[in-house]
């Protein structure tokens, strides 16, 4: 499922019209639009806290160690695709 799936999802449950397409303009965006970019990510967070999604998890082994940096001892560098909550 990608976010216009989930956007459109949102606005059919608010008995709202569905979009086409996602504008990357931020100047291109509706304010319906404007509106889901706010909200997505604070919805994604609760949604993936909420329960233990199998898709979202992923075991890696970490590369080499980059060495001390930002106050720890190691640091490594995050996977392409890593999502931050």
């Amino acid at each position: 499922m990608n976010k216009l799936e989930i956007y459109n999802m949102a606005l059919d449950f608010c008995g709202q019209e569905p979009l086409t397409q996602l504008n990357t303009k931020s100047a291109d965006k509706t304010p319906t639009e404007r509106t889901l970019d706010t909200w997505y990510g604070s919805a994604l967070r609760k949604a993936s806290r909420e329960f233990s999604w199998p898709f979202l998890e992923v075991s890696l082994e970490l590369e080499s160690d980059l060495g001390s940096g930002h106050g720890y001892k190691h640091s490594y560098e995050l996977p392409y695709g890593a999502l931050i909550l």
